[in-house]
């Protein structure tokens, strides 16, 4: 019996030397698949984010351009019954800006629409828009 469990030892001798580098290589090959599963994984949310970014200045480029005191005129132009604001604020940035105009911004435009153009007043806390005077002059239509 010991030629034959001599034999089977030579033939498994025989076969982990094939079997351990291909062990080996195989876990090697897994910890790079790993890797580049990873870093295919950063570079998806990579693009993903690029790919936001493109849509939000597509978006902005389609969205008319408009000035703060503009957008403020067409907002009180919805709302008679006047607005405080902090109201003004959310509703351009909502229709116009996509929350980039801060209150710092605003107040200054709020002013001169008011003391400047004319164009609109304040009552208590609520900004209203003024009635259009008349043109002194009539448009000539030919």
């Amino acid at each position: 019996m010991s030629k034959f469990r001599d034999m089977l030892l030579e033939e498994r001798e025989a076969l982990l030397k094939v079997y351990r580098p291909l062990e080996t290589d195989i876990k090697a090959m897994r910890f790079e698949m790993y890797e580049k599963q990873q870093r295919l994984a950063e570079l998806a949310s990579d693009i993903e984010k690029i790919n936001l970014a493109l849509k939000a200045v597509e978006d902005a480029d389609k969205r008319p351009q408009i000035t703060i005191m503009e957008a403020v005129v067409e907002v009180l132009k919805d709302r008679p019954e006047g607005l405080t604001a902090l109201e003004i604020l959310a509703e351009i940035n909502t229709r116009y800006f996509g929350d980039r105009i801060i209150r710092s911004s605003l107040s200054p435009q709020l002013s001169r629409l008011k003391d400047r153009d004319h164009k609109i007043g304040l009552r208590g806390k609520k900004w209203f828009l003024l009635p259009q005077q008349p043109s002194l002059f009539v448009e000539r239509r030919d």
